[in-house]
C-alpha cells in the first residue's frame, strides 16, 4: 500500500498522544460507551477476498480519456479462466459505471445485473474448469475516485494537464470493471488515447504509439507478469524524462515540466544504488521489466507502489532547501515504494488483514537503505522514533497487526500499526534469528511465493525452513493479538552492595485483545569497571532477578540493545539518565534517555542544570541529526542554558531539521520572555535570516522575530 506522510510539525510533540473519538450511551439501555477496538470476531469473505467464480487471467484496456468532462470511455476486456466447478456466470466490480454492452468471445450479448459494487455477468453456456471466456465491457464512467485529474503542477507555467491513478482499497472499480481485490492477479494491456499532447506511462513496458491530429495519440503498455489488479496505474502527463539504468533495466523519473533534471535527481537519484542493494540482500532481481517513478502534482497521499510504476506526491520535488525540510523524505518514501515491489507486489498479501506483510517489511527495509547511506544509529533512531509514534496513539494500539481493513480499526490508527509497529515486528524478528538468517529467510519466501498470495503463516514458514526457528508464539502475541508489553522497572543493591536486585513487572491488563507477553530483556549492568549483559526472560507478569555487581554500580539499562517494541518505564535516578546519555555507541539508548532527563527537569521548580547540561552536551552534540534534533524539542526553552544552545544549534548546525526544531524552540521563548530588538541573540538570528537556505527554518525565525520587535 501507499505510504502516507508520518513528518510531525515542530509544534507537535512527539509524545503527543493523538485522541480517539467515540460515541458514548446515556441510559441504562444504552450499549454504553463505544470501544476504540470491537471484541474480536470472525472477518466476512468480502473482507478477506470474497469467493471466486473464476480466476482472471489477462485485462486489457482500450480507453480514450476526456480531460475536459473528467472521464474515460472505451472497453475493458477480462480473460478469465474456469476454476474446478461449473460456472454460469461471473462476477467483477465496478461502482458508478455507464455500461453500455457486455459480450463475450464470439460477440454475443451477455445479460447483466449491477449491484454495487458487483457486476454479474450471465453467460450463454457454462464455463468449465480450465477453459478460459473473454468478458467485453463497454462503458463509460466519471469516476470521483480512482483516476484523479488535474490542470497544472508545481513547477509548470499555465496549463500542464495530468491524470493519474490511485486504486488503493477498491478504488479501481470506479473506473474499471474488472475483479478488485488483492486476492487476484492477472497479467494487464493498457491502450489509452489521450490529448492535449499528453504522454502516457502504464506497467510494463510501451510496446506501440501512435499519432493523431489535434496533438492526440494512442499509447499501448503491455506487462507479461500477473500482478494484483489494485497494482495497475497509468499516469497520464507532459512529463519531463529522466532516466539511468540497473542491469537492463531501465530506471526513469516522469516529473512535471519545467522541473529539470537537477530536481528530479534530488528526489529519485538514489534509486539504481537502493535497488542494487535490495537485491544483493534479497538474492531475488528486481521483479519487473522497468523502473518507472511519476512525481504527479497534488497526489492523494505520500506514494503508490504499482507494479513497475510508482507515483508520489510532487512535494518530493524542489530545491536542496525544500527537500532538506522534508524531514527524511525523500530518500525514506523512495525506499519504501521501491521495497515494495518485492513486498507487496511480487509476494502479496492474500487479504487486507495480512497488510502488514506489505507495509511492514516496506518500512523496515526503508530503514535498512538509511542504515546504509547514512549508519546505522541513524537507522536505530528511525526506529526508536516509529515506536514513539506507535505509543503516541494509546488505546489505538490494543488492536491486532493482522487484522481486517475494512472493518473493526481502519483509519489512523490501522495505518498507525502498520507503519510503526509493522517494521519493529520484523526489526524483533530478525534479531531473534540474526540478520544473515533472516535475509537468506527472505529469499526462500519470495522465491517460493513469487507472483502468488501470502499469509503471516507462509512467513513462519519460510523462516522455520530456512533457519529452524519457529516463529509461531511470537506472531500469536506481536501479529494476532494486540497492544504491546508496558514494562515497570526497578533496582535495589542488596548484601554488601555487590549483588543487584532488579524487579520487572507487566502492567499493560492483560484481556482478549492484549496478552501477557513472553518477554526476553536484556539487562546491562554498568559499573568503573565496564558492562556486563544479562539475558533475562520475563514470562510472567512479574519476576525479580539477582545480579552480581562488579563494582561501583554507575548505571543499569533495561532493554540494553533497545530491541523491545515496549513501553518502557524505568525507576533510576538522574545520574544514571545522565549516564545512559551519554552513551554514544548506542544512539537509541541516548533518545530514550534524553526523554526522562527533560522529566527532571520538569519535576524541578528551577529546572535541573545536571540534566540541561546532558540534554545539551550528549544531545546537541550528538553526531547524529535525529537526536540533536530531539534534544532541540526536549530543552527548556526557559533556560538560559537552552537559550545559549539554541541559538548557537539555528547558527551553525548543518541539519535543516535541526535548526528547524531549535528556531521553533527559540520562538516559544521569544512569545513568553521577548527577546529585545537589540539583544545579541535577536540581531545575530536577524543576520543568520537573509542566508538560511531552509524555508521551514526561515519561517520558524521570521515568526520569532516578529515576536522579539
Amino acid at each position: 500500500m501507499t505510504r502516507p506522510s508520518i513528518t510531525r510539525p515542530p509544534f507537535v510533540p512527539l509524545g503527543a498522544s493523538l485522541v480517539l473519538l467515540g460515541l458514548s450511551g446515556c441510559s441504562l439501555l444504552s450499549p454504553g460507551p463505544r470501544p476504540s477496538v470491537w471484541p474480536l470476531s470472525p472477518d466476512s469473505v468480502v473482507d478477506v477476498g470474497e469467493e471466486r467464480d473464476c480466476d482472471l487471467v489477462h485485462l486489457a484496456l482500450d480507453l480514450s480519456i476526456d480531460f475536459e468532462g473528467k472521464g474515460v470511455e472505451g472497453t475493458a476486456t477480462n480473460v478469465v479462466r474456469g476454476l474446478a466447478r461449473t460456472t454460469h456466470e461471473i462476477r467483477l466490480h465496478g461502482v458508478g459505471l455507464e455500461i453500455e454492452s457486455v459480450t463475450d468471445s464470439q460477440g454475443r450479448l451477455l445479460s447483466t445485473e449491477v449491484l454495487e459494487p458487483t457486476i454479474r455477468v450471465f453467460l450463454i453456456e457454462p464455463l468449465l474448469a480450465g477453459a478460459e471466456e473473454r468478458i467485453t465491457i463497454r462503458y463509460a464512467a466519471r469516476p470521483d475516485q480512482g483516476l484523479y485529474f488535474r490542470e497544472s503542477s508545481k513547477d509548470a507555467e499555465g496549463f500542464a494537464p495530468q491524470v493519474w491513478t490511485h486504486h488503493q482499497r477498491f478504488r479501481l472499480r470506479h473506473w474499471i470493471p474488472t475483479w478488485d481485490h488483492p486476492s487476484e492477479r492477472t497479467t494487464v494491456e493498457t491502450k489509452i488515447r489521450v490529448g492535449h499532447g499528453m504522454r502516457v506511462i502504464a506497467n510494463g513496458v510501451q510496446v506501440e504509439e501512435e499519432l493523431h491530429e489535434n496533438d492526440e495519440r494512442t499509447v499501448t503498455w503491455r506487462l507479461d507478469r500477473a500482478i494484483p489488479t489494485y497494482l495497475i496505474a497509468v499516469a497520464i502527463g507532459r512529463w519531463e524524462r529522466y532516466e539511468d539504468q540497473v542491469g537492463d533495466v531501465p530506471v526513469v523519473y516522469w516529473v512535471a515540466p519545467g522541473t529539470g533534471e537537477e530536481k528530479a535527481r534530488r528526489a529519485f537519484g538514489e534509486t539504481p544504488a537502493m535497488m542494487a542493494f535490495f537485491e544483493t540482500l534479497l538474492g531475488v532481481p528486481f521483479p519487473y521489466p522497468a523502473y518507472n517513478q511519476v512525481a504527479a502534482a497534488d497526489f492523494v497521499t505520500g506514494g503508490m507502489e504499482n507494479a513497475g510504476l510508482t507515483i508520489v506526491n510532487d512535494g518530493l520535488i524542489g530545491e536542496a532547501g525544500e527537500v532538506d525540510d522534508l524531514d527524511g523524505d525523500p530518500r525514506i518514501l523512495v525506499a519504501h515504494e521501491l521495497a515494495h515491489q518485492w513486498f507487496g507486489d511480487l509476494v502479496t498479501c492474500w487479504g487486507w488483514q495480512h497488510l502488514w506483510l506489505n507495509e511492514g517489511f516496506a518500512s523496515w527495509f526503508e530503514l535498512e537503505w538509511v542504515g546504509q547511506v547514512e549508519g546505522e544509529g541513524a537507522r536505530r533512531l528511525w526506529l526508536e522514533r516509529y515506536r514513539e509514534w506507535y505509543l503516541a496513539r494509546g488505546r489505538g494500539t490494543r488492536a491486532p497487526l493482522a487484522h481486517s481493513w475494512r472493518t473493526r480499526n481502519s483509519g489512523p490508527d490501522r495505518a498507525n500499526h502498520l507503519y510503526t509497529k509493522g517494521p519493529w515486528v520484523v526489526e524483533m524478528m530478525s534479531r531473534a534469528v540474526g540478520r544473515e538468517a533472516f535475509l537468506e529467510s527472505l529469499h526462500v519466501y519470495l522465491e517460493r511465493h513469487a507472483d502468488s498470495l501470502v499469509t503471516t503463516h507462509d512467513l513462519v514458514r519460510a523462516i522455520f525452513d530456512t533457519t529452524g526457528h519457529n516463529f509461531t508464539p511470537f506472531v500469536q502475541q506481536w501479529v494476532e493479538v494486540g497492544g504491546h508489553p508496558v514494562l515497570e522497572a526497578s533496582h535495589a543493591l542488596i548484601g554488601d552492595g555487590t549483588r543487584l536486585e532488579v524487579s520487572l513487572k507487566q502492567v499493560q491488563n492483560p484481556d482478549f485483545l492484549v496478552p501477557q507477553f513472553d518477554l526476553p530483556v536484556t539487562v546491562q549492568v554498568v559499573t568503573q569497571l565496564g558492562r556486563v549483559d544479562h539475558q533475562l526472560v520475563l514470562r510472567d507478569s512479574k519476576a525479580t532477578f539477582e545480579l552480581p555487581v562488579p563494582g561501583d554500580l554507575l548505571d543499569l539499562v533495561v532493554d540494553a540493545d533497545a530491541s523491545l517494541l515496549v513501553d518502557l518505564r524505568q525507576a533510576k535516578s538522574t545520574t544514571m539518565w545522565v549516564v545512559q546519555a551519554r552513551r554514544s555507541d548506542r544512539p537509541a539508548l541516548q533518545w530514550r534517555a534524553l526523554t526522562e532527563l527533560r522529566a527532571k527537569i520538569d519535576a524541578h521548580a528551577r529546572g535541573h542544570a545536571a540534566a540541561e547540561i546532558a540534554l545539551v552536551e550528549a544531545g546537541l552534540g550528538s553526531p547524529e541529526p535525529l537526536l540533536r534534533q530531539r534534544a532541540a524539542r526536549l530543552l527548556d526553552f526557559r533556560s538560559p542554558i537552552a537559550r545559549q544552545a539554541l541559538v548557537h544549534v539555528v547558527l551553525n548546525d548543518p541539519s535543516a531539521r535541526v535548526r528547524r526544531e531549535a528556531a521553533h524552540t527559540l520562538r516559544q521563548h521569544a512569545a513568553r520572555s521577548r527577546f529585545g530588538a537589540g539583544d545579541p541573540d535577536t540581531i545575530q538570528l536577524l543576520e543568520h535570516l537573509q542566508s538560511e537556505p531552509s524555508p521551514a527554518v526561515r519561517h520558524e525565525l521570521e515568526r520569532l522575530l516578529e515576536v522579539a520587535h
